[in-house]
């Protein structure tokens, strides 16, 4: 009990002691070292346990695990970390931006459905009536009269083979709205609020004879100037029968502005 190896030194002296039912103890923040003095474990002080080489391997059997299991703070300060297999978190998970490196999930592999990266929101709990877990994605704050954006990107399609394609920016959310530059295709109910400002065209198509567009107030056409009714004002095409379409306008095509005009877009001619 107690004793103590006591190994001579130029300058100091290196102990291991013994601790009764307890262990073996190396001194202060004395070092095991391995190959070279570049690789070793020490104690840095009483509460801090530190491992150093260029590269730290951690291995274990097949169906073993390694657990780490940190009260307060696990660190990982290292220009990589890799991890090759299944990363479970049972707590928080807080990636910190320094303002000097960005924060990346990159990878070349998926899944049989082509997913790599997928987010599940959980729920809370059993039971009935419980409620599916939140799913948060917010851009960081800013200050002043300085914004921030959430950028959403999918693959372009179209190139064959093996060539590979760049993501293309589809969505992007800041202050100013939510700007797509891609078809949207809605299946369900959209409830805007605000302006919808449309560049492109608003097809509503449908295989069934209930399917209605519904304004509950009112539907404004802004038509700035009369040219040719074929491509202002409010168009309806019957795609049976004859296929005729017609152009309903604010103003008299090719003459003035004041009148009301509803015309034969298909046969170049004014009915009304």
């Amino acid at each position: 009990t107690g004793s103590i190896i006591t190994f001579d030194g130029s300058t100091t002296n290196t102990t291991l002691t013994h601790t009764d039912n307890s262990g073996i103890t190396l001194a202060g923040v004395q070092k095991f070292f391995f190959n070279s003095a570049s690789q070793f474990i020490h104690g840095s002080d009483a509460k801090t346990l530190n491992i150093v080489a260029n590269s730290v391997n951690a291995s274990n059997q097949a169906e073993g695990e390694i657990q780490i299991d940190a009260n307060l703070l696990l660190d990982i300060n290292a220009p990589t970390t890799d991890i090759s297999n299944l990363l479970q978190v049972g707590g928080n998970l807080s990636f910190t931006n320094d303002g000097g490196h960005n924060i990346a999930i990159n990878t070349s592999a998926s899944d049989a459905n082509g997913n790599i990266l997928s987010v599940l929101a959980g729920s809370s709990g059993s039971g009935a009536n419980k409620y599916g877990g939140n799913l948060i994605l917010a851009s960081g704050g800013g200050t002043g009269n300085e914004t921030s954006t959430i950028i959403f990107k999918t693959q372009v399609s179209g190139n064959s083979g093996s060539s590979t394609s760049a993501a293309t920016e589809r969505m992007r959310i800041n202050n100013a709205g939510i700007k797509m530059l891609s078809p949207l295709d809605l299946n369900a109910a959209a409830d805007i609020s605000g302006n919808l400002d449309v560049g492109g065209n608003v097809v509503i198509a449908g295989t069934t004879e209930s399917l209605n567009a519904q304004v509950t107030r009112q539907l404004t056409v802004v038509v700035p100037d009369i040219d040719t009714g074929e491509n202002c004002g409010l168009k309806l095409q019957n795609t049976a029968g004859d296929g005729k379409t017609w152009s309903i306008t604010p103003g008299t095509t090719n003459i003035n502005n004041s009148n009301f005009t509803i015309r034969n877009a298909t046969d170049n001619a004014n009915a009304v």
